[in-house]
């Protein structure tokens, strides 16, 4: 979409400032999922009830505010640094993008907290939940990019980037409402729940 309203200069640029928004957000969560995710399995047990995934559920939303803190931290780091740190690592065309590495720090941020509520709907064995959120995502990506880019070209897709990650923690919010339904836990729940 970029190459096809900007130049390949742009969408270097982009590629270069998404690399460096979210290569610390992927290390961050990567580090701190093998830590957490295992024990939130382990908690959930063979998801056959409400008891066994109240401990996952409550680690699982543990994780998410976590998070959400964390990652706060490094958003309001990228928009403080980002002056400083692009120009050191790349070059004068990628650093005149700069001011946006914060903007798509917080699209990766939020897209990374998404991620981080679906294990709820994992842990309770119904992965099925979040084709809708997953969809939702990539066409609002799509859909925003469209209209944004042509007026507003890479800080359009920025924060094309940032609504659509909005719009994932939303849909995936609404889905996880589902498992706490008296029927919405474990394998088979839909069964249970009709």
């Amino acid at each position: 979409l970029l190459l096809s309203w900007q130049d390949s200069a742009a969408v270097g640029v982009y590629a270069a400032l998404l690399q460096l928004a979210t290569a610390p957000v992927s290390l961050f969560v990567a580090i701190t999922n093998q830590l957490v995710v295992p024990v939130i399995f382990n908690r959930a047990g063979a998801a056959r009830g409400h008891d066994e995934m109240r401990g996952a559920n409550r680690l699982a939303r543990l994780l998410v505010w976590w998070y959400g803190a964390a990652l706060s931290i490094g958003v309001l780091a990228a928009y403080w640094v980002a002056p400083v740190l692009v120009p050191i690592l790349t070059n004068e065309t990628f650093a005149a993008g700069s001011h946006l590495l914060w903007v798509l720090v917080l699209g990766a941020a939020l897209v990374a907290i998404g991620q981080t509520m679906v294990l709820s709907g994992l842990a309770a064995v119904r992965p099925a939940i979040y084709v809708a959120p997953k969809a939702a995502h990539a066409t609002a990506l799509l859909v925003i990019a469209s209209l944004a880019i042509p007026g507003a070209g890479i800080a359009g897709l920025a924060w094309a980037t940032v609504a659509a990650g909005v719009i994932y923690v939303l849909t995936v919010h609404r889905a996880n409402r589902r498992l706490r339904d008296p029927g919405g836990v474990g394998p088979g729940s839909a069964l249970k729940a009709g």
